[in-house]
């Protein structure tokens, strides 16, 4: 008889939405203000796993929230977009509801009444924020007229070699 399993010290009982280290350590993320860093909570507290894409930030759900500020509620919803921390999904209005956002690095799963189509949207938009890899360029010995047999680097940067004489 085998010895039950016991969970994890760290499990987690209950939902939740993971946010990779990725991300966090991201230009996009790290960069933010502490208002849109606490309005993405705001956004990850409605994940479900299976809604990315129908997350709403309508004023008066963010007051029940703790949410006082209208200038505070849309500067930080401006910066999250800015950042591509979130996608705008659906454009909202009097009569069909609030704006729906996307977490953008998960996928979206159901597009219904998005604006956005299937082969429109591909995860990663935070990662627009990051800079460029820096990319080492080695230095490449370049012959010398006086040595023999040595041929010049050629142009796809592979080093130089010494040619039987």
């Amino acid at each position: 008889m085998s010895a039950k399993k016991k969970p994890p010290p760290e499990a987690v009982s209950g939902s939740y939405t993971p946010i990779p280290h990725v991300v966090l350590d991201s230009t996009a993320f790290r960069g933010a203000s502490i208002r849109a860093k606490a309005m993405l909570f705001e956004v990850l507290r409605q994940h479900t796993g299976r809604n990315n894409g129908h997350l709403q930030l309508s004023e008066g759900w963010l007051k029940k929230r703790g949410w006082k500020s209208s200038d505070q509620v849309q500067k930080a919803k401006a910066e999250l977009v800015e950042r591509g921390l979130i996608l705008k999904t659906r454009q909202g209005g009097r009569s069909i509801g609030p704006d729906w956002f996307a977490l953008t690095w998960l996928a979206i799963t159901d597009f219904t009444g998005l604006d956005i189509r299937r082969g429109g949207y591909q995860p990663g938009l935070w990662r627009m924020m990051d800079p460029a890899p820096a990319v080492k360029i080695s230095k490449l010995r370049i012959a010398a007229p006086s040595d023999e047999g040595t041929v010049a680097a050629p142009p796809c940067g592979v080093a130089p070699h010494r040619m039987a004489v």
